[in-house]
């Protein structure tokens, strides 16, 4: 592990240096802005296909043109009845590709759009022979994610895991709405389908995918949305954030980054990826154990994570970090109501060895409220903002050389907060909702908490390369439930009933 330097000295000696280092670096990014200004008008005569510039948020995801898969979001729904592809393919047609904004502009236009490279930046491209039926189709994938005649639920895994490392198709829009009919799950004898949204991270986050839903489905699909981590800031105040970022940068640099064997040793997951479901946990019963303990909805939830990963690599005998450094996904404040990447993220080395889960989900609280405070999601979303004036080839590199830095992040967390009542797909009930993003970079472990019916499904998605079995990748799932019967524990003991609070649930968003 990397050791924490309580020294301020150090951090504001190591503050110093980024300073500097951000002030020569300002020729470099004029230049690249030169550079990329001059690619701009460069295209617009020798490629007048090309759209705009990937930019902003978007451009953290264009680093690999569908070629490889590395930031897929899939999306898994089950319902009951059946739902036809045409059907779906008529409402989508209907529906989505004719929603405008006031402006007439269309509102899920990348919908049809893919992104290239001209001269080392990337663009977008409107697909000019976009048929609906090559993205809303039944499910067709063969090989080792082909399915059995009447879909089982490991079948359904398997597809649902796969999905995440299988290339799209060159000049197509990175997106697909894959239905599977005749599916079986236990305890359920009458007809059900199980669909499978698959899209690559540069379209848009998940908050883009429910707009897209609502308007597929017209189903109202509620959440309940929170402000733990929505802050919005005046210009004055963001200018004085100038110097704090770089401290913040600095402290973060020190003490909550580590060097975990659980970071992966390599970037491209050359032995797949294995993925654990948790059964639902109720959401009222996590907002009885945040209520009772005094601590946060996201306070619980990491905890529970942290808790299950310690419990599983106790185990199989393997070594259980103290802490886990943690890069956490947030909403952005002041969202547009766009189909849109609009996010940011931190990083905070939360408790995962600890004896007495109550004093790990207290720890866990102090650092969440601590990452909270701090200005590092605002400094991070600026030194991202810059990757977009960068050539591809050089974000490339730099990714490449990720495995040989030392010390980073070990586990990715995106919590969604669970949908609040009962949808319907084409008048078929909505029964289960869960999604996951397949590990990038060094982060060998991606977590995504997501559900319906006020439920929150725990998805864990694991390189292959960082565990000697799958068996141990599959167990993360299986503690979930113990470790949140662990903390509920103390509701029961006490003899009280705690009531259901009808505050907000703090959420992070994918």
């Amino acid at each position: 592990m990397v050791p924490a330097y309580p020294n301020r000295l150090f951090a504001t000696f190591l503050m110093m240096v980024l300073f500097l280092l951000l002030i020569l670096s300002v020729p470099v990014w004029i230049l690249f802005m030169a550079v990329r200004a001059g690619v701009w008008l460069i295209s617009r005569v020798l490629r007048p296909d090309l759209e705009k510039f990937v930019s902003g948020s978007d451009s953290i995801f264009a680093m690999y043109d569908g070629t490889r898969a590395v930031t897929n979001i899939t999306t898994c729904f089950i319902t009951n009845g059946h739902v036809s592809c045409e059907r779906v393919q008529e409402m989508f047609t209907e529906r989505v590709l004719r929603a405008e904004w006031k402006c007439g502009d269309l509102y899920f236009k990348r919908l049809k759009q893919s992104w290239t490279t001209f001269l080392g930046y990337p663009f977008w491209r409107t697909d000019v022979d976009f048929d609906v039926k090559n993205h809303i189709r039944y499910y067709d994938y063969g090989g080792e994610i082909s399915l059995s005649k009447e879909c089982s639920e490991e079948d359904l895994t398997r597809a649902f895991v796969g999905l995440s490392q299988v290339p799209w198709k060159k000049d197509q829009s990175p997106w697909e709405f894959l239905v599977i009919p005749g599916y079986k799950s236990l305890g359920y004898s009458g007809p059900r389908t199980a669909i499978l949204l698959r899209l690559d991270h540069v379209l848009c986050d998940a908050y883009s995918i429910i707009l897209f839903l609502r308007t597929l489905f017209h189903s109202p699909m509620k959440c309940t949305t929170g402000n733990l981590n929505e802050r919005s800031l005046s210009l004055a105040k963001r200018s004085g954030l100038v110097f704090k970022v770089v401290y913040d940068l600095a402290d973060l640099c020190l003490n909550e980054l580590d060097s975990s064997q659980l970071r992966s040793p390599v970037i491209s997951c050359v032995k797949g990826v294995d993925c654990s479901i948790s059964e639902a946990v109720p959401v009222d019963l996590i907002k009885e154990i945040k209520n009772y303990y005094k601590v946060s909805y996201a306070a619980v939830i990491y905890s529970v994570i942290h808790g299950a990963i310690q419990a599983t690599l106790e185990k199989h005998k393997e070594l259980v970090p103290k802490n886990l450094a943690t890069f956490i996904i947030l909403p952005k404040p002041d969202r547009p109501d766009k189909f849109v990447n609009h996010l940011y993220g931190t990083c905070s080395k939360l408790s995962c060895n600890s004896n007495c889960p109550q004093a790990r989900l207290q720890e866990i609280y102090q650092k969440l409220m601590k990452a909270h405070s701090s200005s590092t999601p605002f400094g991070i979303d600026l030194l991202g903002s810059q990757i977009q004036y960068s050539p591809v080839f050089l974000r490339r590199f730099f990714s490449h050389k990720l495995h040989l830095v030392p010390f980073g992040v070990s586990v990715g967390c995106t919590i969604f907060p669970a949908l609040t009542g009962t949808d319907f797909f084409d008048g078929c009930e909505v029964t289960d909702l869960f999604f996951g993003l397949g590990p990038s970079l060094n982060i060998g472990i991606f977590v995504a908490v997501w559900g319906t019916n006020k439920q929150q499904k725990f998805v864990f998605i694991v390189d292959k390369t960082m565990f000697r079995s799958d068996k141990i990748i599959q167990s993360f799932g299986w503690n979930v439930q113990h470790q949140v019967q662990l903390l509920a524990k103390g509701l029961n003991q006490t003899g009280q009933e705690p009531g259901i609070s009808e505050d907000h649930v703090e959420v992070t968003v994918l």
